[in-house]
């Protein structure tokens, strides 16, 4: 066995620090989307960038609103805004941008969400170094900055593949009123099986137990998630996922997207995902009457 520690030593000074080259690849972007608004959060002597989209017009959220739009009364929905019934903070996968749209399709939702999506560190024009052990201390500054705004109003937390670690993160740590997650990767498990032991242990070991997908899931405080699966996700196999859910602690659903992939959209299956939602709001509005 003196060989394997030989050759474990030198591939973990080999490859350093790697791990965060190996698993994010941060972008940089100076815009803003139409209908955002941009925030700045203080973050370990630097800044977080974050944007928001409000809720939609009250309208929106009644049948009726599609057929007034396309009829003669183009403007009801023009300048109005409703007071936020829940915040949305959403975290993006390891190549995302928080300009992006939401992956969560707020506006089919049947109640008004304000959603709010983070730059990680070294992302967008959040302040560098980007790295994996930067992540949770991040999410817990976006959090408890939103908290400040939401008041009394619930927030619940999200990601997409990568960000369900800062989701999960956040469940384990912060009072969440919920969770939405969709292809939760686990990254240690994913690294050892695609790449071998030999291989992707130094990487593995480098993966931050704060962002632990499994362990994040066994500390959870009791709050409703929803989790979504893509049936043929390749990058994060169902199994892999799956065993996430299992570990969850608190009531759960687990939605598998028929016919998806990793990068296809959650509403592609509109009752599901419909169903999904509907859940969640009604554990939501159960504990609020508490």
């Amino acid at each position: 066995m003196a060989w394997l520690r030989f050759v474990l030593l030198a591939s973990m000074l080999l490859h350093g620090a790697c791990a965060d080259w190996f698993l994010l690849f941060p972008r940089r972007a100076r815009y803003t989307p139409r209908a955002a608004t941009r925030h700045l959060i203080a973050f370990e002597g630097g800044r977080l960038e974050a944007f928001s989209w409000p809720a939609p017009c009250p309208c929106a959220l009644h049948r009726g609103h599609r057929r007034r739009r396309r009829g003669r009364d183009r403007r009801c929905c023009a300048g109005r805004r409703a007071k936020p019934q829940l915040y949305l903070l959403e975290f993006t996968g390891n190549a995302g941008l928080a300009q992006y749209g939401s992956s969560f399709a707020p506006a089919l939702w049947p109640l008004a969400v304000e959603v709010w999506r983070v730059n990680y560190p070294g992302f967008g024009n959040s302040s560098k170094p980007y790295g994996l052990r930067r992540i949770g201390p991040a999410a817990r500054a976006a959090f408890d900055a939103l908290a400040q705004v939401a008041g009394s109003t619930p927030i619940v937390v999200a990601g997409n593949s990568m960000g369900c670690l800062a989701a999960l993160h956040l469940a384990a740590r912060r009072d969440v009123a919920g969770v939405v997650v969709a292809n939760v990767p686990p990254l240690r498990e994913l690294m050892l099986q695609r790449y071998g032991f030999i291989f992707a242990l130094p990487f593995a070991l480098q993966v931050p137990l704060d962002i632990d997908a499994h362990i994040n899931a066994r500390r959870t405080r009791g709050a409703p998630a929803l989790f979504f699966t893509a049936q043929r996700d390749r990058l994060v196999p169902p199994g892999f996922q799956r065993e996430v859910f299992e570990d969850y602690r608190g009531p759960r659903r687990r939605i598998v997207v028929r016919g998806a992939g990793h990068n296809s959209r959650l509403y592609r299956d509109r009752h599901r995902f419909d169903s999904g939602v509907r859940w969640l709001v009604a554990r939501l509005r159960s504990s609020a009457r508490r």
